[in-house]
């Protein structure tokens, strides 16, 4: 497969990682990225998995029930569109099954080539977790890219869960469905959802920030 660079954003270079070329990473392993609701939007399948964003579903009122259902959106105050990643063993998790009933939401998305995203990880993420997991926190990992801008893997998946010891859901995803169906850049990326799959706040890897977003969620 050839090396597919993913979207950054110049905040990169403020904030200390390394700028990545831009492309467009769609159609990974011959599967295109398809938005909720979206019109002509088709999710291919990738290494045999059903990765992508989530195709077909009926646009309703906003944040009626779980799961939700449409319209969405990427901005704060937006239903979220459904997104399909793989866990470390290559099943299929579904954002909108994962975070819909959760008191309040938050994935954090790391590319393995930023250096901020591994501090974050190593030093505050599972801290952040354990902090208000028992107050009906459901967080994510995502992993979105292995040191040299390339897609990721099940192997790189798991390595990062073990090598930060995280005890919550670390997924990965291979064709950047999580960036073009959240509208965020690849690496150090946070987002905090209130139920439903509201997104309520997007940022990056401040944690006292992350820390305070999830707090006023479960106010």
């Amino acid at each position: 497969m050839e090396p597919r660079l993913l979207a950054f954003v110049s905040l990169a270079f403020v904030l200390g990682c390394t700028e990545e070329p831009s492309s467009d990473r769609s159609g990974v392993d011959g599967g295109s990225l398809g938005v909720d609701g979206g019109a002509g939007a088709d999710a291919g399948p990738v290494n045999g998995d059903d990765a992508g964003l989530v195709d077909g579903v009926d646009a309703g009122v906003a944040g009626g029930g779980c799961p939700p259902t449409g319209p969405f959106g990427t901005a704060a105050g937006d239903i979220a569109p459904d997104v399909m990643l793989l866990d470390c063993d290559d099943n299929p998790v579904s954002l909108h099954e994962t975070l819909c009933e959760a008191e309040v939401g938050w994935v954090f998305e790391y590319a393995e080539w930023c250096p901020p995203c591994r501090s974050f990880a190593r030093d505050d993420v599972e801290n952040i977790w354990q902090a208000h997991r028992d107050q009906g926190l459901q967080a994510l990992v995502v992993v979105s890219a292995d040191a040299s801008y390339d897609a990721p893997t099940a192997e790189l998946c798991a390595e990062v869960k073990e090598r930060y010891g995280l005890t919550m859901p670390v997924l990965y995803d291979p064709t950047g469905a999580l960036q073009e169906g959240l509208d965020v850049a690849s690496n150090a990326v946070d987002v905090v959802f209130s139920p439903g799959v509201r997104i309520e706040w997007k940022g990056r890897y401040d944690s006292a920030q992350v820390d305070d977003q999830i707090s006023a969620v479960l106010e």
